[in-house]
Order: C-alpha cells, then structure tokens, then sequence
C-alpha cells in the first residue's frame, strides 16, 4: 500500500510555543508550593511552563489544570507587559505586549 499525503496548514495550527521574554509568572500547586516559571505563547494565549508541560492562563488566577493556579506576572526588565483578560477562555498576548 502506498502511504499517503498529508498537507498539514500551519496557519491554522497554534504553532510552537515560544518563550515570552521579560516576563515570568509565579504560580501555585494544589499542594500549596509557589513556584517561578517562565511565560510561553501560542496562537496569542499565554502559557505557564509546568513540569515540562504547559498550562494555559485563565481570569482569576485559573489555569486549564486543577493541580495549579497562577497568582502574578513578575517583568524581568523594564519593559511593559500587557495581557487582554477575555469574558470567556484564557489569557491572550496584547499587540503591545
């Protein structure tokens, strides 16, 4: 049997996640341990580095696992990060930011 082709339109994937510089996010686990992580972006909703994982950022300090929540953006510079807080899913990269 010959194998067949896929054509796989990378525009209408996420992408990769890519490291959002000047910025990281302190988060929280269920057991109560803070941790600093470094923020990643992809398709333009920020995301926590977790455990070799990502979770992604809700309003209200959620996060798309159970297991954590995020509790602040920290800059690493003096650079100004913004964010857009949706009525509804996760956090989204502002233009700006």
């Amino acid at each position: 049997m010959k194998p067949e082709k896929v054509k796989v339109n990378i525009k209408d994937t996420g992408g990769l996640f890519t490291k959002v510089d000047g910025v990281a996010i302190i988060i929280i686990s269920s057991s109560g341990i803070e941790k600093q992580v470094d923020a990643y972006s992809r398709g333009g909703v920020i995301y926590a580095a977790i455990s070799g994982g990502f979770v992604s950022l809700a309003k209200n300090k959620a996060t798309s696992s159970q297991s954590y929540k995020w509790v602040e953006f920290v800059p690493l510079n003096n650079n100004t990060f913004e964010y857009i807080k949706p009525h509804f899913g996760y956090l989204e990269l502002s233009d700006k930011g």
